[in-house]
């Protein structure tokens, strides 16, 4: 996993170890983990929170585990973390369900899950590929992998907006389950992470396609988990499972839309 935190630090978390990298990336905290990462998400005050597959962890600016909040269902898969406020969303792919939890851990709210047979706004998750992120203005926004959307949700779980279709062409997703991953540019935009095909994408604000960051040529064959992230310069960070490192794309233009 791949996050950015205050001052545009960067946070790297693989192999049972979580990075943070200065300004000049250059290593200056390291945690060993209990368990293999699969999610990060820094606060705005430096706290550390890494998804393992059934669990939360949350460290200290300074590395020290503060607390873990376990996740009671057997076939929890945590895979995506997004801080708002004093409180986080924890995407779990397995329960197919976006939870709010408290400061403390507590299940406070949660979005995306089925509510009858008929639920047309529930989240389908066929793999273990479920993103959340939090816009400036405290926005949800969530994939929907099986139904190729992202979707904003209220708190309570109504779905307020919704982009993204089907389609072999440049500005669809195709696949059982795509977009993989997604990150907010400052600027509003959107970024998308896909496999089968790999390549990450840019879509403007409402969701119309912009442009192709990186093509399949850019990638190994097959390669998954192209978790993404962003900074406050426009820079999209793609974390490249194949070459074990995390690859910068800079903006090629200042046109902020």
């Amino acid at each position: 996993a791949v996050a950015v935190g205050p001052h545009d630090h960067l946070y790297v978390a693989g192999d049972l170890s979580l990075l943070r990298l200065d300004a000049k990336r250059k290593v200056d905290l390291r945690i060993s983990l209990p368990a293999a990462p699969t999610s990060l998400a820094v606060g705005s005050d430096g706290a550390i929170y890494t998804g393992m597959r059934d669990r939360v962890a949350v460290y200290s600016p300074a590395g020290k585990l503060t607390a873990q909040w376990p996740l009671s269902s057997p076939r929890a898969y945590v895979t995506s973390l997004a801080v708002a406020g004093t409180g986080l969303w924890v995407a779990d792919a397995g329960n197919r369900v976006v939870l709010r939890c408290d400061a403390g851990g507590k299940v406070t709210a949660k979005v995306g899950a089925r509510q009858s047979e008929l639920d047309r706004e529930c989240l389908i998750v066929p793999s273990p590929h479920l993103d959340v992120a939090v816009s400036r203005t405290g926005q949800l926004w969530v994939s929907n992998p099986g139904r190729h959307l992202l979707q904003a949700y209220t708190p309570d779980g109504k779905v307020t907006a919704s982009w993204g279709k089907l389609s072999f062409e440049p500005e669809g997703f195709s696949g059982c389950c795509n977009p993989t991953d997604f990150a907010l540019l400052p600027d509003k935009r959107f970024v998308t992470a896909e496999k089968g095909t790999p390549r990450v994408k840019a879509y403007r604000s409402d969701g119309k396609y912009e442009a192709l960051v990186a093509g399949p040529d850019a990638f190994t064959p097959g390669v998954t988990g192209l978790d993404l992230a962003t900074n406050s310069k426009g820079h999209i960070l793609v974390l490249d499972p194949a070459l074990n490192a995390v690859r910068i794309f800079a903006p090629a233009t200042r046109d902020i839309r």
